[in-house]
């Protein structure tokens, strides 16, 4: 980004905030953020304007480069036979005491398993092969 698009924007948001940066402080946020392109800083400032009650401060900025720059942890299923998706297989044992069956949940040997906590056992933990 360039010192005419840099002071494009910044005007854009002295105007909407109702603040002016004097001439240092433009230069120092010009400074610390020269490293992004113009259309990242676009995008930003539209997600400033979205959040911030305020003008915002140079780490405002880098902090909502850094919170849009992380990507969405996502865990695709996969088809499983055992589980149909749900990383869960139902199995039931019998209580030695009273002679009645009772039904438990084990995570599967997929990797839909990695939806549920680790203190769920696995199902070849609790049922022989």
């Amino acid at each position: 980004m360039n010192i005419h698009e840099f002071n494009f924007i910044v005007n854009e948001m002295e105007k909407y905030y109702c603040k002016k940066l004097e001439d240092e402080q433009s230069k120092i946020y010009f400074k610390q953020l020269s490293f992004l392109s113009v259309e990242r800083f676009k995008q930003i400032v539209d997600e400033i304007y979205k959040n911030n009650k305020f003008m915002p401060k140079v780490a405002d900025i880098i902090d909502i480069d850094k919170k849009l720059s992380k990507p969405e942890m996502t865990i695709l299923k996969v088809d499983c036979k055992e589980c149909n998706g749900s990383g869960i297989v139902m199995y039931s044992q019998k209580d030695e005491e009273s002679d009645y069956m009772y039904e438990y949940g084990a995570r599967c040997a997929c990797r839909n398993n990695r939806n549920w906590s680790i203190e769920i056992p696995l199902i070849s933990q609790v049922m022989p092969i």
